[in-house]
């Protein structure tokens, strides 16, 4: 392949990274939104669909990186450093973007876990307190409501809770420790982790769901 193939190609691996790393992120900006809503069961709709778009996301960087890396081992002429300096700073981009991704869907994660168990132990706690006095239905009652109203007004402090860890993450986007190791199999490896991570989400929330089942309908 003629040498300004090999780098127009890198290039265009790099550009086609980037639309990829667009569509990726919309998709963790929703998985945002619905803990945001307090409604984690939905996250099972979505997770696949994320691990599907990072991992095409990082086959594209690992294409890249492996044009990079041809061409700085045969260094053929035509190409200059200059050409090599502004790929290599181009594909150092998109590894820090995916190491990102990563650490905000570790956060995702994290939240998702806090709500999922919030949720069961109010429901265990629903079930000890129906089970004890079972001829006071109105008591009962009484109590759910309680619950319901104390739950209604939790929530917008929980959504405000979520909102200020997001501020909080947008500010340390930029202190973001950059200092691990570059190229293929660190790139392999984040995608490793985000694929468990995403994994996981969808198994322990099928599992989940199934136990307590949300009664939230709307979607964010």
């Amino acid at each position: 392949m003629p040498v300004n193939e090999v780098l127009s190609g890198a290039f265009a691996l790099v550009h086609k990274a980037n639309t990829q790393k667009g569509h990726a992120v919309k998709l963790i900006e929703r998985c945002e939104r619905i803990l945001a809503s307090q409604t984690p069961h939905k996250l099972l709709g979505i997770a696949l669909q994320v691990d599907n778009a990072i991992q095409d996301y990082g086959r594209t960087c690992k294409d890249a990186e492996t044009a990079l890396i041809q061409l700085k081992k045969d260094r053929p002429e035509g190409v200059s450093d200059a050409q090599l300096r502004k790929l290599r700073e181009e594909i150092k981009g998109l590894h820090d973007d995916l190491a990102d991704m990563k650490r905000r869907l570790i956060q995702v994660d994290r939240e998702r876990r806090r709500l999922l168990e919030e949720e069961q132990a109010q429901q265990q706690q629903q079930q000890q307190q129906e089970g004890t006095d079972g001829q006071s239905g109105a008591g009962d009652a009484g109590m759910r409501q309680q619950q319901q109203q104390q739950q209604q007004q939790q929530q917008p402090f929980r959504q405000e809770q979520w909102q200020e860890t997001r501020r909080k993450l947008v500010e340390e986007q930029t202190q973001f420790v950059q200092q691990r190791e570059k190229g293929v199999q660190q790139l392999h490896q984040d995608m490793q982790d985000i694929h468990s991570i995403l994994q996981n989400m969808a198994e322990e929330v099928t599992t989940q769901g199934q136990q307590l089942p949300s009664t939230k309908s709307n979607a964010p």
